[in-house]
């Protein structure tokens, strides 16, 4: 065999050498390597207190919130909604309920939809739909503004649609009322005209009833600024006060056999100071007070965790176990 045709047949092993597949360092073949998936990352991992919030189970999602943040937001959802709820059943304060349902709305909306989330629409939604409806009764002009916002929250619900109905029907009569007093009654006919338009004009979704700002602008301002105080203009009544002087105010209440007005108070204060783990105890003693054992056993066991050498921790770690031998 000549020079030549020993040099074209040691090329031609060399070519199809490089294009059979590359074996792996370990045997296998080179297409059965792993691929990194979710570009390199690893797979996200659910947050439990958001999945325990979206299934509705705010004491479950306040005791795993690893973030306080987090815990003190679902803390303070949940105690908007628990006293809006309240003050619902009285006339007298159905706006200061409305007031905090939609504070306790705007929060939601920054947490994950959910079971919470239609809870408080369908509480908020009720209130309006009172709140529109002697509105109506009264020829008040701004009944629309109730209802549509109403309707925002409760899509399903025909008492509102046809209360909306009814309000479009008034706005034409009072046009027409308008118009026939043009020529004898210019004044009274441009009142009629305004209030008419003023019934058919749609609410602008999404814009704050009760709230001068929306919640979640004076959560982000005062997490910013590390201030103890909030915003002025709480329905609550709340406004401008520190940890130290809900606690005070909640211990009074507490003293009174006021438990309901206390826990709100701890949980407010506990939301604006979070190391204070002595409120802990006295959310448990309010809870257990209240005939709610199980919330008051999850307040006491968070408070021996947090504070197991302080003067009363002997005595809840011995409240505890009893509260776990009488489960057995």
């Amino acid at each position: 065999m000549s020079m030549r045709s020993v040099l074209v047949a040691c090329l031609a092993c060399l070519a199809s050498a490089a294009c059979e597949p590359r074996a792996s360092s370990e045997g296998g073949d080179a297409s059965a390597m792993p691929v990194a998936l979710h570009g390199g990352r690893a797979p996200h991992v659910p947050d439990m207190a958001i999945q325990h919030y979206i299934d509705g189970d705010l004491d479950s999602a306040i005791a795993v919130a690893s973030d306080p943040r987090k815990r003190a937001r679902v803390m303070r959802i949940r105690h908007l909604y628990q006293v809006g709820l309240r003050l619902s059943s009285d006339p007298k304060s159905l706006k200061q309920a409305a007031g905090m349902l939609e504070q306790a709305r705007d929060l939601d909306h920054e947490i994950a939809p959910g079971s919470m989330r239609q809870k408080i629409d369908k509480a908020f939604a009720r209130c309006l739909l009172i709140l529109g409806t002697n509105a109506f009764v009264r020829d008040d002009p701004g009944a629309r503004r109730y209802l549509d916002r109403a309707l925002e929250c409760d899509p399903q619900n025909e008492e509102i649609r046809a209360l909306l109905e009814k309000i479009a029907a008034r706005a034409e009569q009072l046009l027409g009322e308008a118009r026939e007093l043009e020529k004898v009654d210019p004044v009274q006919a441009e009142k009629k005209r305004a209030a008419a338009q003023k019934m058919a004009r749609a609410e602008e979704p999404g814009k704050p009833l009760f709230t001068r700002t929306g919640t979640s602008r004076r959560l982000r301002r005062a997490q910013h600024t590390g201030t103890e105080k909030r915003d002025a203009g709480r329905p609550d009544g709340t406004e401008d006060k520190t940890a130290k002087e809900l606690r005070r105010e909640g211990i009074l209440a507490h003293k009174k056999g006021e438990f309901l007005e206390a826990i709100g108070k701890y949980e407010r204060a506990y939301e604006l100071e979070p190391r204070d783990a002595d409120l802990l105890r006295l959310l448990g003693a309010a809870y257990a007070q209240k005939g709610e054992r199980a919330k008051a056993y999850e307040y006491y066991k968070r408070y021996a965790s947090a504070c197991p050498k302080c003067s009363f921790a002997p005595a809840i770690r011995k409240i505890i176990k009893d509260y776990e031998d009488g489960k057995r």
